[in-house]
């Protein structure tokens, strides 16, 4: 009856070698995994600052698009008064329609970042 151990010492070169590539490759796994998460929180503040901006352009373009309503709704009082001539206020209608197009793309274009960062943080 006996017991037989074996243990394999690094006594060549070569266990060596292999010994500390696999050390060095373990911690570039290590370092490639912490970089990932940093960038991950990086990426997520980035998409949540697009958002934001995106929301922001948004409530700039409603306000602007009421200016634009408004400003045509006098300028038509105008017109009926036979004060304003029909170009200014075909002008100023085409300057509100513009302003109700550039609205509907800012909030397509809010959507757009919502759904990108939803994803983002699925994932």
């Amino acid at each position: 009856m006996g017991l037989k151990l074996s243990w394999d010492l690094p006594t060549n070169v070569q266990k060596v070698s292999n010994l500390k590539n696999r050390e060095v490759q373990w911690k570039i796994a290590e370092n490639n995994r912490e970089l990932a998460e940093e960038q991950q929180v990086y990426d997520n503040l980035r998409l949540e600052t697009e958002l934001r901006k995106a929301q922001l352009q948004l409530e700039s373009l409603q306000k602007i698009e009421t200016l634009k309503k408004d400003t045509f709704e006098k300028n038509f009082a105008q017109f009926e008064e036979n004060i304003l001539p029909l170009d200014k206020l075909l002008i100023s209608q085409n300057d509100w329609l513009t302003s109700r197009l550039n609205g509907a793309a800012g909030a397509v274009n809010v959507k757009y970042n919502y759904e990108i960062l939803r994803i983002n943080n699925r994932y």
